[in-house]
């Protein structure tokens, strides 16, 4: 039994080169190749266009504090109620994807992570034993801080306009080359 994989060229190297090239371009692996390529670079152009690293500490955080009164610890240090404590947490999260889909309104979905994650120390055992009000505070100071960054390149400078209007004798503006209406000799 002849061995298939040795004796049997490729199809590639069946067709004439500029054949073989045009194919070996469209093949779908070498496709999906690309786009996969693509794919960090528009997840950082995403990234940097919104306050990423403030929404992921607040939805973390926020994610922390709500299911920490959901678990088998019964440790519920101020408030008898899960339901308030659960409620605190889901909306802190809720601010940090909020960061992300509309970030232009940074300022206020910070500030209320920030309130809310004080307010989680209160409700939610301590803020989620720390850790989950400590993220939703620094996720929410990140989120009120971040500003958009323009990374267009600087047009180029105009001539300064603060030099000052410098005539030479005889020049008269426009008229002076002759193709202007003539300066009046008063």
């Amino acid at each position: 039994m002849p061995d298939d994989d040795v004796s049997r060229p490729s199809e590639a190297q069946d067709l004439p080169p500029e054949v073989g090239a045009a194919s070996a371009a469209t093949d779908p692996g070498e496709a999906t190749g690309a786009a996969t390529a693509a794919r960090p670079r528009r997840f950082r152009r995403w990234r940097r266009s919104r306050p990423f690293w403030g929404g992921l500490f607040t939805l973390l955080g926020g994610l922390e504090i709500a299911t920490i009164p959901l678990t088998a610890y019964k440790i519920m240090l101020v408030t008898p109620s899960v339901v308030i404590a659960a409620l605190v947490g889901a909306v802190i999260a809720i601010l940090g994807l909020l960061m992300w889909m509309t970030p232009s309104q940074n300022k206020l979905y910070g500030l209320l992570a920030i309130l809310l994650g004080v307010a989680s120390f209160v409700t939610s055992n301590v803020g989620g034993f720390l850790l989950g009000g400590l993220l939703s505070i620094i996720g929410g100071a990140l989120g009120f801080a971040w500003v958009v960054v323009d990374r267009t390149e600087p047009a180029a400078e105009a001539a300064p306009t603060d030099a000052p209007d410098v005539s030479i004798e005889g020049d008269h503006g426009p008229a002076a080359d002759g193709t202007g209406p003539e300066p009046s000799r008063a």
